[in-house]
């Protein structure tokens, strides 16, 4: 058997996996499902250490389709798939189709259960939300907003919150700044969620724009000093 025939063979069999495994997991009541459970994602695990890219984007799929509960997802976050989840979606821009079925399955889970979303995730969006030629940097970016409004705890202890406060003043994520500004706001006005913020970093970030003073060969205000500009005015409001 030629490797690109034992490919395809693994390919067809991920796709009904998935087929299969959505339809019988997705059941309300179904038991003690936990072992088979595990058992599925055990396959699917194997598949996410393949060499080819094709099959860790199945394996992705498949893992998405089939984590829809909340006990699904504590079963493949036993089993530290979600380490392989991180290392697809941190991997570089050839790999588009993997590290889109990757983000898809941390947006699977924060969608079902915020609580249970993986501390190694949040600092990869982290990551990858900072880099200025990341394509995926806005998705991400979105991911931690969204993620930072429904778990604030785990986003400020992975250092989440000062990454959106700085994203709002920085020219090439501008598009975002609104909707960033209302979330942390929101969070400002909770006082369950107020006091992960820490004022004197991250709330630092919207002024220290407007500290800078340009030199003497500028001749018109800096784009993030616009942007800080418009922040506080926003946040003033």
């Amino acid at each position: 058997q030629t490797p690109e025939s034992s490919n395809h063979v693994k390919l067809e069999a991920l796709s009904e996996l998935a087929l299969v495994g959505s339809q019988f997991f997705a059941k309300e009541s179904l038991g003690d499902a936990d072992a088979p459970l595990e058992t599925v994602l055990k396959c699917v695990r194997v598949h996410q250490l393949q060499r080819q890219t094709t099959i860790r984007t199945a394996s992705l799929r498949c893992m998405r389709v089939v984590c829809t509960t909340s006990e699904q997802i504590e079963v493949a976050s036993r089993l530290h798939m979600f380490r392989l989840v991180v290392k697809s979606i941190e991997k570089g821009a050839n790999f588009k189709l993997e590290r889109l079925q990757a983000l898809k399955v941390l947006r699977c889970v924060l969608a079902v259960d915020p609580s249970l979303f993986p501390r190694c995730a949040v600092q990869a969006l982290i990551a990858i939300s900072e880099h200025e030629e990341d394509e995926f940097r806005f998705a991400a970016l979105e991911t931690l907003r969204e993620l930072a409004l429904r778990n604030t705890e785990l986003v400020a202890l992975c250092g989440g919150l000062k990454t959106l406060v700085s994203a709002t003043v920085d020219p090439d994520k501008i598009a975002m700044q609104a909707p960033i500004l209302m979330s942390v706001l929101f969070i400002l006005n909770e006082p369950a969620t107020r006091v992960y913020v820490r004022q004197n970093l991250e709330m630092q970030a919207v002024l220290s724009p407007l500290t800078e003073v340009p030199g003497d060969d500028v001749t018109d205000p800096p784009q993030s000093m616009q942007a800080a500009t418009t922040a506080l005015v926003t946040m003033m409001r």
